[in-house]
């Protein structure tokens, strides 16, 4: 089962539902615009000063945990995942923790594939409170 730590999982809501951030689709960050696991990078980089975006000459931001780790522009580092998940997560789909839920009238399996089809940081946020 997939859980994130209470106060990871209320930072992340809080920040979805805040307005301040513009979404994206198919990369975590690119220019002022976030998807919903760039949201969760970017508290994690504010908790650790060392974690960084690095922009790549393609214009999409790539997140770094630490100076030395591996970096990404579609999912979070390893780090990041056990920064916030309580536990292990059991079911990693495409270095994504796995979990089955609904929203409107469609089913996901991931975080990133309903960011990807267009829900909103609103009803992410609601699916954050309600699964994870």
């Amino acid at each position: 089962m997939v859980v994130l730590k209470p106060k990871i999982k209320k930072k992340l809501v809080r920040a979805l539902r805040s307005g301040r951030y513009r979404k994206i689709r198919n990369v975590m960050h690119r220019g002022e615009r976030f998807c919903v696991l760039g949201v969760l990078c970017e508290l994690y980089r504010k908790e650790h000063p060392k974690a960084q975006w690095i922009e790549p000459e393609a214009g999409d931001f790539e997140f770094q945990a630490s100076p030395k780790g591996e970096s990404n522009e579609t999912h979070p580092p390893e780090k990041v995942w056990k920064w916030a998940l309580k536990g292990k997560a059991a079911l990693i789909r495409d270095d994504e923790p796995h979990f089955d839920f609904e929203c409107g009238r469609t089913q996901y399996g991931c975080l990133s594939e309903a960011n990807d089809d267009g829900v909103s940081f609103s009803k992410l946020a609601d699916v954050i409170e309600d699964h994870l």
